[in-house]
């Protein structure tokens, strides 16, 4: 096979698999609190468009959301080892606040 094409092959796979950790990489909670969720609840999780979060943060309200009051649901967007992430790093933000 030329090289080129060997080459092309390989950035071609890099492409595809970049961003994709390992299965013994744990999910980033601040990360995805950052990416998700910060734009909402400040980032220190004090608050802004959406309220405050008190340590108070749960799988079952980051799954299901709050509708009414805007925050979408993320059971179909994270995975549960994201949303376990995600409330630890919120809760334990909240924590470090006090």
């Amino acid at each position: 096979m030329p090289v080129v094409r060997v080459a092309r092959m390989l950035v071609f796979v890099a492409v595809l698999t970049a961003g994709c950790g390992g299965a013994s990489d744990p999910p980033d909670g601040a990360a995805i609190f950052r990416d998700r969720c910060s734009a909402c609840h400040g980032a220190e999780g004090l608050g802004g468009m959406g309220p405050a979060l008190r340590g108070q943060a749960t799988d079952d309200i980051v799954k299901q959301g709050r509708l009414p009051q805007g925050m979408p649901a993320f059971d179909e967007i994270l995975s549960d080892a994201e949303i376990d992430a995600v409330v630890e790093y919120a809760n334990r933000l909240n924590r470090l606040g006090s």
